[in-house]
């Protein structure tokens, strides 16, 4: 209609006018432009809208506890005989750097103890609020996140099945050498890691050499089933 106005009437009770005393209806006049439907925006999908940022800032929260506490694991880890190592502080190191950049979390949806995604260290929720069970599975999963920057291309084909059960023992062993620190300060008791335990120190040649050959070939033997 002319005059810039809707077909109907117009009040504030519509478009949100200043009413003023009178017979008549008095209404701010819609601004110019094509006259028709009135877009509504979901105010849920409104990044503005304050209960958005409200959950936003929830999980932001959370990231950074979980970025705080994972911090201070990993000083604890750097402070152990096996995170003292040469070794230990490569994947000291690389803890570090993964958790500035938020990508170590704990994680309910992975069906193992831990796991390395090659760009994400995730550890099983169970284990939130265990000292313990955290230092293991990071040192465990850390380890594989240092192997895989040393060896960038050992993944997908064949010949490279033999890299992978490598990094399989080295992290294995690493986990062992930390659950043996965490079982002595913070009593922590896992039922797979004292067997992983038993089959290392039982091996005759480790306590000679300090080389995992028997240990080792119980990896490679049950490769595809393992459970990290």
């Amino acid at each position: 209609m002319g005059n810039g106005r809707k077909p109907g009437s117009v009040c504030s009770l519509r478009d949100g006018g200043l009413e003023e005393d009178g017979t008549n209806c008095l209404a701010q006049s819609p601004e110019p432009g094509t006259i028709g439907l009135k877009v509504e925006v979901d105010p849920s999908i409104d990044a503005a809208n304050p209960l958005v940022q409200d959950i936003d800032t929830r999980q932001d929260d959370e990231k950074a506890s979980t970025q705080g506490l994972m911090g201070y694991n990993i000083n604890l880890i750097a402070k152990s005989p096996p995170g003292s190592t040469k070794d230990g502080q490569k994947i000291v190191a690389i803890l570090r750097e993964l958790n500035q950049n938020r990508r170590i979390m704990y994680d309910a949806s992975i069906s193992g103890r831990g796991e390395w995604s090659g760009k994400f260290i995730r550890i099983a929720e169970k284990y939130r609020g265990s000292v313990g069970a955290t230092l293991v599975e990071l040192f465990h999963e850390g380890t594989h996140a240092q192997w895989h920057r040393l060896h960038p291309r050992a993944k997908g084909v064949p010949a490279d099945r033999e890299a992978a059960i490598k990094d399989e023992v080295n992290a294995q062993t690493n986990q062992v050498k930390m659950y043996i620190f965490t079982k002595a300060n913070w009593n922590h008791s896992d039922m797979e890691l004292d067997r992983r335990l038993s089959r290392l120190t039982s091996d005759q040649e480790y306590k000679r050499t300090g080389t995992d050959r028997v240990f080792e070939q119980y990896i490679r033997d049950n490769f595809d089933n393992r459970e990290d």
